[in-house]
C-alpha cells in the first residue's frame, strides 16, 4: 500500500534549485506516535557527501527516497543510480522504491540488463561496471558515461549515502579505465578476468565458490566477515547453514597456505568470522 503524501497548507513551492538541501528539525511517521523521524536536522553543500546511519528500520532508505520524489518531481534529476555492495540490499531497496515512487521506471541491472534506460537504476558496483561496456544508447554509443545520472545513491552496512559523484564509478565511466582486477597481498595474487591464483609465482586450481570467497575475503584485507555474510554474498541468498562455508575456507586454506593449520592468510576471528591479513 503506498502511503497518501499531502503538502502542508503554507508549504512552498520552490521554483529554483540552488543546489543545497537542508533539513530543519523535521518529523515524520506513518502511524500516530510511532516517529520514523525526529527533529533530524542537517545541511548539504553542493558536491558533499552525507551520510545517513542507523539500524534496520530506522527510515534511511525512506528519507533518501523522499528527497529523490522531491528532485524528480521538480525536475531536478532525471536519472538516479542507487548502489550498493549487496544483491540483497540492491533488491530491498529497489522494492522500497516501487512501493514508494510507483511511477518511477526502475531495473535492478543485477536480474535485468534489457531495460538500461530506465530512470531508476539499482545496482550492485560489480555490475554497474561491466555494464558501462554493454549498455549502449540508440546510436550504439555508451549510455552509462559521465552525467547520465544525476544523483547517485550509495548503500552498505554501514549506512546509507546521498551523492552526486560516486568517485569509483566515475572512473571507470569516464575515463574508460578497466575496474582493478588483480589484487595482491603478500605471495598470494588474484585475478579476477582470467579467475586465476597465484601463489608465489605458482598457480592453485580453485573452485568457482572458493574463488568467490577468496575474492571477497582479498577486496577487503583486514575486514572481517561473518559466515552469514559470505554465504550471502557467494550464494546470493539467504544464510541458512553456514558449514559449507566453513568446509570452502578450509580447503582455500590447503591450497594456499604454507601450513594450513597455521595461516598466514586467512584467518579466523574466533566467534566472529573470517579474514584475509593486509600485511602477509
Amino acid at each position: 500500500m503506498v502511503p497518501e503524501l499531502t503538502d502542508e497548507e503554507d508549504a512552498i513551492e520552490l521554483d529554483e534549485i540552488k543546489g543545497e538541501i537542508e533539513f530543519k528539525d523535521v518529523w515524520f511517521a506513518y502511524k500516530p506516535d510511532e516517529w520514523v523521524l525526529q527533529g533530524v536536522s542537517f545541511h548539504v553543500q553542493p558536491k558533499q557527501t552525507v551520510a545517513f546511519v542507523g539500524s534496520t528500520g530506522s527510515g534511511k532508505t525512506r528519507t533518501v527516497i523522499s528527497i529523490v520524489d522531491v528532485l524528480l518531481r521538480h525536475g531536478w534529476v532525471k536519472n538516479v543510480l542507487f548502489l550498493a555492495d549487496r544483491n540483497s540490499l540492491v533488491t530491498q531497496a529497489k522494492r522500497a522504491f516501487v512501493n514508494l515512487l510507483p511511477n518511477l521506471s526502475v531495473v535492478n541491472l543485477c536480474e535485468d540488463k534489457e531495460n538500461y534506460n530506465a530512470r531508476g537504476v539499482f545496482s550492485t558496483y560489480q555490475t554497474i561496471i561491466h555494464c558501462i561496456d554493454s549498455a549502449k544508447d540508440e546510436n550504439g554509443g555508451k549510455l552509462y558515461t559521465v552525467g547520465h545520472f544525476d544523483l547517485i545513491t550509495k548503500n552498505n552496512d554501514k549506512g546509507g549515502f546521498l551523492d552526486t559523484s560516486d568517485k569509483r564509478y566515475l572512473d571507470m565511466a569516464g575515463k574508460g579505465e578497466e575496474a582493478v582486477s588483480v589484487y595482491r597481498i603478500g605471495g598470494i595474487e588474484l585475478n579476477e578476468d582470467t579467475k586465476e591464483v597465484l601463489v608465489d609465482g605458482e598457480p592453485v586450481k580453485l573452485t568457482p565458490m572458493e574463488f568467490k570467497i577468496l575474492s571477497l575475503l582479498m577486496r577487503n584485507p583486514g575486514r572481517v566477515f561473518s559466515a552469514e555474510e559470505i554465504y550471502e554474498r557467494v550464494w546470493n541468498e539467504r544464510a541458512i547453514n553456514t558449514d559449507t562455508v566453513m568446509v570452502h575456507v578450509r580447503k582455500i586454506r590447503e591450497k594456499i597456505e604454507y601450513n594450513p593449520k597455521e595461516p598466514k592468510y586467512l584467518k579466523v576471528v574466533w566467534g566472529i568470522g573470517y579474514k584475509f591479513e593486509k600485511n602477509s
